[in-house]
């Protein structure tokens, strides 16, 4: 996690300016998921094995079966749960990110273009996933895309603006 070179930053009523590296650490685990865009798993573990090291970082122990129940909710089926990440198909292992995102109940999960590689039919199944589980588990969402088809499954959506990193200005109109 980075920290800002000036001002500060506070998530979920803490200020991670004034938090140290492994206090930083410990917080994330804790307080947010990440789905990533990459998806991030380890290749040789198997789903269950990558959900529960999530797990193992998280506020408190999780029950035995939560990484088990998380994919059977994200309609993984259990021929695949111990197989390693690596033998699992792009959808597979993107609904295994989701479930290790999710299994300390986070108070927020952020989702980085998790939809970029997927066609129509399957981008709107995993939101549609992704959303029930992050109800389900009382998570709020912040998700970054650059697919505007999307903004439909939220009720807020912010456009980012690009900012000139040298001078902290937005672009002149028409520049890229």
């Amino acid at each position: 996690m980075l920290l800002p070179s000036d001002g500060e930053i506070e998530i979920l009523g803490k200020r991670l300016d004034r938090m140290s590296g492994g206090q930083r650490d410990r917080w994330r685990a804790q307080a947010i998921g990440v789905v990533f865009q990459q998806f991030n798993l380890i290749p040789y573990l198997d789903a269950v094995d990558n959900i529960r090291l999530a797990a193992h970082f998280g506020p408190q122990r999780v029950a035995g079966n939560a990484a088990e129940e998380l994919l059977r909710a994200l309609n993984i089926e259990e021929a695949m749960f111990h197989r390693a990440t690596s033998q699992l198909s792009i959808g597979q292992q993107q609904r295994v990110a989701i479930a290790r995102a999710l299994v300390n109940r986070p108070a927020l999960l952020i989702a980085d273009e998790p939809t970029s590689s997927l066609d129509a039919r399957n981008r709107d199944q995993f939101m549609e996933l992704l959303l029930a589980q992050a109800q389900a588990s009382d998570t709020a969402v912040v998700f970054v895309s650059h697919d505007p088809s999307l903004a439909g499954y939220f009720q807020r959506v912010e456009p980012l603006a690009s900012l000139n990193r040298a001078t902290g200005t937005q672009p002149a109109a028409g520049a890229p």
